[in-house]
């Protein structure tokens, strides 16, 4: 791109007319035109790094891009980390593949990018029950479910005897049956005897 042009008397080249614009009207005597370019610094493309960032979420928890990564990159060949100017479509309502669009915006310039992640249905069968584990971050991650789901563990703990009046017993269950910590409490759950 034009940047400025350097106009001279052909008969006079020691006499610089300065033009500013990227048009000029010529003349009426000769002259000597000479221009300087220079490379113009426009926002090209942004490019994502998602190594940082969760890429798979249980359905109805809260979408995070936290730790993502977002570089410009300019016409003139440089390239800088920028903050996006808007994350869109995190949505984790359905479950499934899920495209997430990231844009940044310089004056009037925006481009965009996009990446994917992964919604888990919160559903299973008694065939394929969720581990300990497994139902201890979906609790983590969304609270209360709306559906009952099925959990294989081991009985750790004992927290209330069986009460026969009711047929029911409360107690945590862990992947081992030994761990003490990361486990469920199965709060009066059906006994053995009932």
């Amino acid at each position: 791109k034009f940047v400025k042009y350097n106009v001279y008397k052909t008969d006079e080249p020691t006499t610089e007319i300065d033009v500013e614009n990227s048009e000029f009207s010529m003349p009426e005597y000769d002259v000597t035109v000479s221009a300087t370019f220079t490379s113009i610094k426009e926002l090209d493309k942004i490019e994502v790094n998602t190594t940082n960032v969760k890429k798979t979420f249980w359905q109805g928890e809260a979408f995070s891009s936290d730790g993502l990564e977002v570089t410009a990159y300019y016409t003139d060949g440089t390239s800088t980390e920028v903050t996006p100017t808007n994350i869109t479509g995190g949505n984790t309502a359905n479950a499934g593949k899920i495209t997430v669009t990231v844009s940044y915006t310089e004056g009037s310039n925006t481009k965009t990018t996009t990446y994917d992640i992964t919604v888990k249905a919160i559903a299973n069968e008694e065939e394929s029950p969720y581990t300990v584990t497994e139902a201890r971050e979906i609790i983590d991650a969304v609270g209360e479910t709306t559906v009952d789901v099925y959990v294989q563990g081991i009985v750790s703990k004992i927290v209330t005897e069986y009460n026969a009046t009711f047929g029911n017993i409360s107690y945590n269950i862990s992947e081992d049956g030994k761990t003490t910590s990361a486990q469920l409490q199965a709060y009066r759950g059906k006994s053995y005897n009932g």
